[in-house]
């Protein structure tokens, strides 16, 4: 320390403690500020010589000694003041007080959020998702997993970082808190429990009616994880090539619930997913008498062989006026715009089924294929079509001749007569007869006996599983897969399953007509509420607990949460009347069943 004595040097390293090997260096940001540092020795072999290095331990400003990570929470590094937020006392034990004291006693209260996490685990109990969680996992783990699905619906995404603060606001019904690491350690542990997975799925199947319909579907899942086996890189619907996954479904078609689900590799088309997840169902529902309806992509004749063949009822939409039986269908068109033919309860659709035999592989099998025109559909097909002729038409009206040759390579030039480039375009009445004339006609196909109503209504209903995939890519983003390995992707999937399930619940409920006890109210239409309604209306409210009176209620309830409470189907002082939840949200509530 150059221009300070020896006596100073020492003085300045007895305030540090007087440190072994210590040396003094002036700190030129602060007045009378001093580095405290530790000259350390080693021998170096390969310059065979000792050599030294030194270390800052601390710092000595104002005759006051500070160590090195105490200077910098209160200094910048360029000697500036930090400000300095106190930290709180730890709590210590009060002694009572005497009888002939004077003095108050505050008691305390507790707070924690709960937003729509009630409504949502109420939910859970409602379709017996939560205890047969409990049965498949054990109580411990089916509570981690309803927190997990809860926060996705929550939050409205997956991310697991954001866990840990969500959980530490919010009062869920696992009563503590996990961070990224621990969560992806229960995915990985829900991965690796197929006879768990196993059990919960024929413990759903059990509770399907005994003769019901389920709607299948499957659809594809990108990731970018570097360990999983059944990542294949395929096409996506944007035509681009990217590493994907195949995630399929089955759905009980009346309530829109969940049953089962199962995972493929990416490159596996959907036809070839039929035979493996009805086998699969059939082996967990036993002897139930099961209908399975499919969208179009699954009607291929080996699956229809299959299905007809094992007596399996499916029914499967078909891509229309196929070669396989568009001659039965041209001698019939005359009855598609007879008022005999239309199907009851149906808005104006005509419909037809007939009976035919194919065959695969030597082996011949019946089916029944139903047509149908849809009036409504025909039209709108029909304006859209001479709105295309129309702009086309147009363009090349104003196009140079020149200009003219680029469009003679656009698909609408069939529907056309023309001579040359300079006249004009006059339409084909025959071909375009030819085009129109399949407009409005959809069809499916069944491997079992069954009207044309019966046809047309079950697949109608068939919409349930596509609320389901739309719900689940909104409102928890099921079509984004963050995980890098195998066992923890196959458990993200088991926490997506259980939110899946939620959402049904909720939605089947928001569908309900309500009204008021007392009647004298307007009644609650369905549909009244949606999913982020639930989240949004119930985003403040809270729940306290007075640990001293050990008194417990909720705040941030307006008559919109009433409304709500009663639309979702529980009672409208749902969250203040001590529901059957509270013994498993936080230690604030079961404090208050404990002392209560």
């Amino acid at each position: 320390m150059k221009g300070q004595s020896e006596e100073e040097k020492r003085r300045i390293l007895s305030i540090a403690g007087n440190p072994k090997n210590g040396l003094v260096e002036r700190l030129n940001s602060i007045p009378n500020g001093y580095r405290i540092l530790q000259r350390t020795y080693r021998y170096d072999p390969s310059q065979k010589r000792t050599g030294g290095n030194k270390k800052a331990i601390g710092v000595v400003i104002d005759d006051k000694y500070l160590t090195i990570d105490e200077y910098h929470a209160r200094y910048t590094r360029h000697g500036k003041s930090r400000v300095v937020i106190p930290t709180l006392p730890e709590e210590t034990a009060v002694p009572e007080s005497d009888s002939n004291d004077i003095g108050y006693d505050f008691g305390s209260i507790e707070t924690r959020l709960v937003g729509a996490v009630p409504l949502l685990y109420q939910m859970a109990v409602n379709c017996h998702i939560a205890e047969d969680l409990s049965l498949s996992y054990g109580e411990a783990v089916s509570l981690e997993i309803l927190s997990l699905a809860i926060h996705w619906i929550q939050d409205r995404d997956n991310v697991a970082r954001r866990f840990y603060r969500f959980s530490d606001s919010f009062a869920l019904p696992f009563a503590g808190t996990m961070n990224e690491e621990q969560i992806s350690q229960i995915y990985s542990y829900l991965g690796k429990d197929k006879k768990a997975l196993s059990a919960l799925f024929s413990l759903r199947c059990g509770r399907l009616e005994s003769k019901t319909c389920v709607s299948y579907d499957s659809t594809s899942i990108p990731t970018k994880a570097s360990d999983v086996y059944f990542q294949q890189t395929s096409r996506t619907k944007e035509s681009e090539m990217a590493p994907m996954m195949h995630l399929a479904l089955l759905v009980e078609q009346s309530t829109g619930m969940p049953v089962m689900y199962n995972l493929f590799e990416g490159k596996t088309p959907d036809c070839n997913t039929v035979e493996d997840i009805i086998a699969r169902i059939e082996e967990l529902a036993g002897d139930k008498d099961l209908v399975f309806v499919m969208d179009r992509g699954y009607e291929t004749v080996r699956n229809l062989c299959v299905c007809s063949d094992g007596e399996k009822k499916c029914l499967m939409a078909a891509r229309t006026l196929e070669s396989a039986f568009i001659t039965e269908v041209r001698e019939h068109f005359s009855d598609f715009w007879d008022a005999s033919s239309y199907v009851r309860n149906t808005k104006a659709v005509h419909g037809h089924t007939m009976k035919k035999t194919l065959k695969y592989r030597g082996k011949e099998f019946t089916i029944w294929v139903h047509v149908f025109r849809d009036d409504e559909k025909s039209q709108i097909e029909n304006a859209a079509f001479c709105k295309q002729l129309d702009d086309f038409e147009r363009s090349w009206t104003n196009k140079s001749v020149t200009e003219r040759r680029a469009l003679l390579s656009n698909p609408l030039m069939d529907f056309y007569k023309w001579s040359s480039l300079e006249g004009d375009l006059v339409r084909d009445p025959n071909v375009m007869n030819g085009y129109t004339e399949n407009f409005g006609f959809f069809a499916n196909i069944s491997t079992y006996e069954m009207t044309t109503e019966d046809a047309y209504r079950i697949y109608h209903e068939r919409d349930s599983i596509e609320k389901c995939f739309e719900s689940g890519k909104m409102s928890i983003k099921v079509d984004t897969a963050r995980a890098h390995h195998q066992d923890t992707m196959e458990g993200r999937f088991v926490v997506a399953f259980v939110a899946l399930s939620i959402l049904a619940e909720l939605k089947s409920q928001l569908a309900k007509e309500r009204v008021f006890e007392d009647g004298r109210k307007k009644p609650i239409k369905p549909h009244t509420f949606s999913v982020p309604d639930v989240i949004d209306i119930t985003r403040a409210i809270a729940i306290h607990y007075a640990v001293k009176s050990r008194r417990f209620w909720a705040s941030g309830l307006t008559k919109e949460v009433s409304r709500l409470c009663i639309a979702c189907g529980v009672d409208k002082n749902f969250y203040t009347g001590q529901p059957a939840y509270i013994k498993s949200l936080t230690s604030i509530c079961r404090n208050f069943h404990e002392n209560g």
